[in-house]
């Protein structure tokens, strides 16, 4: 180690471990170094907090168990001082639950009313800014919003500043005194100290004083407490993405089944109707073939097949009608028609029926 003039930092170092090898052999304490003994270096960090003047040097000799052992005695430290700070004015928004406060309206309707007389006693009619201008009732819902702090004239300036006009605070804080006399007020008036109690930050607990090494060192094991947590937290929240995954997949291969499905379906019911159509045309193809057969057929058998066959009686009695008598002229039988067209030019329709 003389070659280093320092004690190295690795305690696996060949020198370190020849010296304290020598130093066993010569009956020699072991070395209690933060880098010999790394875990009681640490807790010593970590217990610097619950060290004394009377404890120190009994802290020094302890383990690493007795070290936190002397950490989880420390009494818990004492709370911060609270310091008297000063109330912030809430203001009252366009959609804030108070102005469906019936108590409150009344309030708000009051101080208007007052400080509207008031200025008109200060100065008389005409006027370029009427009271509004000074005091509208915007404003006067924020001293609604503030009532719990109200204890004296004075008071109305954290929310409205200062004076528009000298006298105001009186008018307004003896209206609201009135208000609270003449009405029960007493809800509104705990709904607004629950309202600034829910709004403050209370102090948290103290904190004992430790150093920056020691302060990283205990960070770095509440990190390491947490680290199980975190992990079965996170495995969780996987879990659950994954069985989202999973749903959602299934859901969009069932979506796409149905789909399927249903465009078979379709596809089915199209071919049987075009096979349908098909078989429709082709019984109609058909009927059309069979009627041109038989028409063709019976044309040749009118054209070409032997004279119809007469009747012998009426043979008989045409040709006895035909038949000339001696002797006496021929009686004529049929009506003779005049061999000239008829006047309008068109062939008498009768012709036909002869």
């Amino acid at each position: 180690m003389a070659c280093h003039r320092y004690i190295p930092l690795n305690a696996q170092e060949i020198v370190v471990l020849e010296e304290v090898q020598r130093q066993r052999v010569a009956g020699m304490p072991e070395c209690d170094c933060s880098n010999c003994r790394p875990a009681e270096g640490e807790a010593l960090w970590l217990a610097q907090p619950a060290l004394t003047t009377e404890n120190f040097d009994d802290a020094l000799k302890m383990s690493e168990e007795g070290l936190m052992d002397l950490l989880a005695s420390l009494p818990d430290a004492p709370l911060a001082p609270t310091v008297e700070s000063t109330p912030v004015a809430f203001l009252c928004g366009p959609d804030d639950p108070i102005l469906k406060s019936n108590v409150l309206e009344s309030l708000v309707t009051r101080l208007d009313l007052a400080f509207t007389e008031f200025f008109t006693s200060k100065f008389p009619k005409p006027w370029d800014l009427g009271p509004e201008d000074y005091f509208g009732r915007d404003l006067a819902w924020d001293l609604a919003k503030n009532i719990d702090l109200f204890s004296k004239p004075c008071d109305l300036g954290l929310v409205l500043a200062s004076e528009s006009t000298p006298g105001q605070f009186a008018c307004l804080f003896d209206t609201f005194l009135k208000w609270q006399l003449e009405l029960d007020t007493s809800s509104a008036m705990d709904e607004a100290v629950q309202r600034r109690h829910t709004s403050n930050r209370p102090n948290g607990p103290g904190k004992a004083a430790q150093s920056t090494e020691g302060a990283s060192l205990a960070k770095t094991r509440a990190d390491a407490a947490k680290a199980p947590a975190k992990k079965t937290r996170k495995a969780e929240q996987d879990r659950i993405r994954q069985a989202k995954m999973e749903e959602k997949l299934q859901k969009l291969q069932q979506k796409e089944r149905l789909e399927a499905q249903k465009k078979a379906t379709k596809d089915a019911a199209t071919a049987e109707r075009q096979r349908r159509l098909e078989l429709q045309a082709a019984a109609r193809a058909a009927v059309g073939a069979t009627n041109v057969r038989a028409t063709s057929h019976g044309s040749k058998r009118i054209g070409v097949g032997h004279p119809a066959e007469v009747d012998p009686k009426r043979r008989s009695s045409t040709s006895a009608n035909f038949t000339p008598h001696q002797g006496t002229p021929p009686v004529q039988t049929t009506t003779s028609h005049s061999p000239t067209p008829i006047e309008t030019g068109m062939i008498d329709p009768r012709l036909c029926q002869l």
